[in-house]
């Protein structure tokens, strides 16, 4: 099965606003479909690269970018 790349993103500076409640429950209901994969920064390892050639490039690969934002 080809499983589609799901990108969550949200500000992860929790003294600006916290998501990780909302972030947490993006990566369950993702999971909960085998035909897709998430990718969250969190649960990456540390990288050489840098912060924004990481998130770039993964947005580049992911078919899904999913935006968690409060109006």
């Amino acid at each position: 099965m080809n499983r589609r790349r799901v990108f969550i993103s949200s500000i992860l500076d929790k003294s600006k606003e916290d998501f990780s409640e909302e972030r947490s429950r993006a990566l369950r209901v993702v999971r909960a479909y085998p035909f897709l994969e998430p990718w969250a920064f969190e649960e990456e390892p540390a990288s050489s690269k840098s912060l924004r050639s990481s998130y770039l490039d993964e947005v580049k690969q992911c078919d899904i970018f999913a935006l968690i934002a409060s109006i």
